[in-house]
């Protein structure tokens, strides 16, 4: 089970890798410099981390990457794009809550952490 999960996150990642990719591309094609270098930047640091969440890791540069790279194909009607949009914040929401209780820091690891702070 565990490894059709990481499976699962390891193709997940390449997706999402795939489209932040090509919307900084066509931030650097639409003229966008600033945002562009902001977007590599960010970007590239984590196609080297290694770990089952990378998408928080991209938030900074969704904005970016997302809607300005991608806002030819976006809908013009306001409306088109709020109900998608309001639908994946529901979906953000209902995953933060799934996934934010499994997410502990360790108790040993806790209890090192309090020791250090003590001694400084």
């Amino acid at each position: 089970m565990a490894e059709s999960s990481s499976a699962f996150a390891a193709e997940l990642s390449v997706i999402l890798f795939f489209i932040y990719g090509i919307g900084i591309v066509q931030l650097y094609q639409k003229g966008y410099r600033e945002l562009f270098l902001y977007a590599l930047f960010m970007f590239v640091p984590v196609l080297f981390v290694l770990h089952g969440d990378t998408s928080r890791y991209l938030l900074p540069i969704a904005p970016f990457a997302l809607i300005i790279g991608f806002d030819a194909i976006l809908p013009k009607k306001r409306i088109h794009f709020l109900i998608p949009f309001a639908l994946l914040c529901i979906a953000g929401y209902l995953y933060c809550l799934a996934v934010l209780p499994t997410n502990l820091l360790p108790l040993n690891a806790f209890d090192r952490l309090s020791q250090l702070i003590g001694m400084l």
